[in-house]
């Protein structure tokens, strides 16, 4: 469990204060992403959105929009629901963050586009959301597309849940409103689905807690976490401490499926993970997908489980001393029977992002 934010609370207030549980669905490989349900409007309609710490804004396509993909859900009507607010220019909820709200047709417009050529743009509504366990609902701003491009627009899922380290985020509105602690929790499970804890929950007894500060302020937006270093069978890899802080420096970022590394860092693992696996009777064979550079190994048994006889144990050393176990299970995926692949890229000198398959099968708050 890798704590991202701890603040202390009085035992009265935290009485006072709301937790629930979403169920996350999805995985690394079948699905490409986590997402989770969310009820809005009145009448409440469901909508599945990628749970994504990268981003600050929760949207959705809206009746109307201009140039939106086919999702799972019918896209949102403002209109059809009785308690939808959409917020005028100069109303004090019309805040974007960064980059700021513009104003198109006397609304507050935002946009937002995303490294991957993705994005996404609209109008900013006020609604409700269904809080869980049968709560009441609680009042929310969102965004209600009315253009998506690239995978936003390919995407099963219906939006984005934005979990980012901003006020406009969709955690912090809850916590702006006295809902809920100013702590969540999420956990991809493994080989499928997880769990999004909102509020302060307690965490099982005997759970093995790894902490490592968020670094404030470094990047705006980003949990930025402090990495002193990767080890592969227990040795240090030999790697420069400073190209962690490269570009955005090292990012948690839920809404990434995989892991990227900057280049001296992902050719450095690349090679001792395979020079381990090879050693251990592994063949390399090129990836299932020709349009991506793989790199694959046959020969392995299909569960995770026996994955250690083939594959070396490694860990991510963050500031303090704080050290991330790194079995098979967050390092590779399973691309087809027998054949795994490395789930870390190749990032140049962008920076560090910790993505879904790092962090299966733990909690991290």
């Amino acid at each position: 469990m890798v704590p991202l934010r701890q603040r202390e609370v009085s035992s009265r207030r935290r009485h006072l204060l709301r937790s629930g549980a979403l169920a996350v669905q999805g995985a690394v490989r079948e699905v490409g992403y986590f997402y989770t349900t969310l009820s809005l409007g009145t009448p409440a309609r469901t909508f599945s959105v990628i749970i994504d710490t990268g981003s600050t804004i929760t949207y959705i396509p809206c009746k109307g929009c201009a140039h939106c993909g086919k999702h799972t859900d019918e896209w949102f009507d403002p209109d059809a629901s009785t308690t939808a607010n959409k917020l005028g220019c100069s109303d004090p909820l019309c805040n974007c963050g960064s980059p700021s709200c513009s104003c198109n047709n006397n609304r507050c417009y935002y946009s937002r586009t995303y490294a991957e050529r993705s994005s996404s743009e609209g109008w900013l509504i006020e609604d409700a959301f269904g809080f869980p366990d049968d709560q009441p609902p609680v009042r929310m701003v969102f965004g209600c597309e009315n253009g998506e491009t690239g995978e936003i627009y390919r995407q099963m899922a219906d939006g984005i849940m934005g979990m980012g380290n901003n006020h406009n985020a969709f955690q912090s509105q809850l916590v702006q409103r006295g809902v809920i602690e100013d702590v969540f929790s999420l956990c991809f499970g493994y080989p499928k689905d997880g769990i999004l804890l909102l509020g302060d929950m307690p965490m099982p007894e005997g759970s093995q807690t790894v902490y490592t500060p968020l670094l404030n302020n470094l990047h705006m937006h980003y949990y930025n976490v402090k990495m002193d270093g990767i080890t592969v069978n227990g040795q240090q890899l030999p790697l420069d401490q400073a190209m962690f802080d490269r570009g955005y420096g090292v990012v948690l970022d839920s809404g990434t499926t995989f892991t990227y590394l900057p280049s001296d860092a992902f050719n450095v693992m690349a090679k001792a993970v395979g020079d381990y696996a090879e050693a251990k009777g592994l063949k390399r064979t090129p990836g299932a997908d020709p349009q991506y550079n793989d790199i694959c190994w046959k020969g392995a048994p299909d569960e995770f489980q026996g994955l250690e006889q083939f594959f070396p144990p490694a860990e991510f050393v963050f500031g303090e001393g704080a050290r991330l176990q790194l079995p098979p299970l967050r390092y590779l995926f399973l691309s087809k029977p027998s054949e795994y692949c490395l789930g870390f890229f190749d990032n140049g000198n962008s920076g560090t992002l910790i993505g879904g398959v790092s962090v299966r099968d733990m909690v991290v708050t």
